[in-house]
């Protein structure tokens, strides 16, 4: 109806106008189909503690929309927060997804399928969440130029996890992909395990992942790997 229309305008313009909306002013918005992926992003920016408790309840919502804004919304705290909070709120969204596997499953997705404009919220929100399954869908944005930088940054995120997340997917990553996983690894802190990839992918068939891994392998910093770097030199 026409007064839904009116709320849904005047929640718009908060969010653009970047406000800080008191959580009991749009709690009953969140509960309306309509209305709900716009309150889910004006939570994103809410300073209340209580905000992330009901932007993690809107990632397991009945309606896409209001899945996808509680995600962004996600990452607009992250991006608020100091980094001990920002840690917080990511250890709190990976505890959520455990206890509700659709949310890993929905942003899995959300990557393969989003368009140009939410694929920056879609990467980020991988990033936070971590899940093995989005590391294959993170490694194909090495083929999108304007996303690349932030994909790679999402799997530098796994951190430890990423090397046996991506030996999992590696025979069906391209030559493109697999350099580009190369990068993200000799960036993600991983270590030893890391850098045994890196060794491993300097056989690999072709040249431009050699080279990516080469160039891990210098960022790694590691002596241990100087015997792989002077057999490359030699052949």
């Amino acid at each position: 109806d026409s007064e839904t229309l009116v709320r849904l305008a005047a929640l718009r313009a908060l969010v653009r106008l970047d406000a800080e909306v008191p959580i009991a002013t749009i709690e009953a918005a969140l509960a309306d189909p309509m209305l709900a992926a716009a309150a889910y992003a004006a939570l994103g920016q809410s300073g209340e503690p209580g905000a992330l408790d009901w932007i993690l309840k809107g990632l397991v919502a009945r309606k896409a929309s209001a899945r996808e804004a509680a995600a962004s919304a996600v990452g607009a705290l992250v991006a608020r927060a100091e980094i001990a909070d920002a840690t917080g709120i990511a250890d709190a969204l990976r505890a959520f997804s455990e206890a509700h596997a659709e949310v890993a499953r929905d942003a899995c997705e959300r990557l393969a399928d989003a368009a140009p404009s939410a694929q920056l919220a879609a990467i980020q929100f991988a990033g936070l969440l971590a899940a093995a399954g989005a590391v294959l869908p993170l490694a194909r944005y090495a083929r999108e130029p304007a996303a690349a930088a932030a994909a790679r940054e999402a799997l530098c995120s796994f951190a430890a996890a990423l090397p046996a997340a991506l030996a999992r997917v590696w025979p069906e990553l391209c030559a493109l992909e697999r350099a580009f996983a190369c990068s993200a690894l000799a960036r993600a802190g991983a270590g030893a395990s890391a850098e045994r990839m890196l060794r491993t992918a300097l056989m690999d068939a072709s040249a431009e992942v050699r080279t990516a891994a080469a160039s891990g392998l210098a960022e790694c910093a590691s002596s241990a790997v100087f015997g792989e770097l002077f057999a490359r030199i030699a052949h």
